[in-house]
């Protein structure tokens, strides 16, 4: 990638910088032909906020290390990457780099009530996040809500919006959140 086409935001981990991230999508959307009225706008100002304050509160920031958020932008498509310092996500008990044997295995991260967030074990450092959903329609609304668990809906809604989501562990960097979406509208 040509390094003229990314954006480098640094931020201190803090949730009151929450604004601040969300609002960078300014910058970033009229690369994409976008203008404040967009839903793509409000999308990404969401994802943004969801993956910021994920990274936040289940991570070992401190105010030392600010957040590093990279915007790569290869016209039509928007990479997003949150490098953060904290143990990455548990499959089985078991943290990045995860044992051989789960490589190729999809696993449940997290259920939500319309569905599953899924990992797919790509190599022993590398998740990638999809989304199973589940028809509802037959089922007892209330007893839904009353069975919902706190928690979760952020990276959920991460999975749902964006056309790629995984996970890479590296020892020297830590665990990066990637995430891109493809625009349609163009021009």
């Amino acid at each position: 990638m040509n390094t003229q086409n990314k954006i480098v935001l640094s931020v201190p981990p803090d949730l009151r910088f929450t604004a601040t991230v969300e609002n960078f999508v300014d910058i970033v959307a009229p690369h994409f032909n976008m203008d404040k009225h967009d839903k793509d706008i409000h999308i990404l100002r969401s994802i943004l906020n969801e993956a910021f304050v994920n990274v936040i509160r289940h991570t070992e920031s401190d105010l030392e290390n600010p957040v590093e958020i990279i915007f790569e932008i290869d016209t039509p498509r928007l990479f997003i990457h949150f490098t953060d310092r904290g143990k990455g996500i548990a499959l089985q008990d078991h943290y990045p780099p995860y044992p051989q044997e789960f490589v190729g295995q999809f696993f449940t991260v997290l259920s939500t009530i319309d569905g599953e967030v899924m990992a797919y074990v790509k190599d022993r450092n590398t998740i990638e996040l999809s989304f199973k959903e589940i028809d509802i329609s037959g089922l007892d609304q209330s007893e839904l809500l009353k069975n919902a668990r706190p928690g979760g809906m952020g990276l959920s809604l991460i999975v749902k919006l964006m056309d790629e989501v995984r996970f890479v562990f590296t020892e020297n960097e830590g665990n990066c959140l990637q995430i891109s979406k493809f625009f349609h509208k163009l021009g």
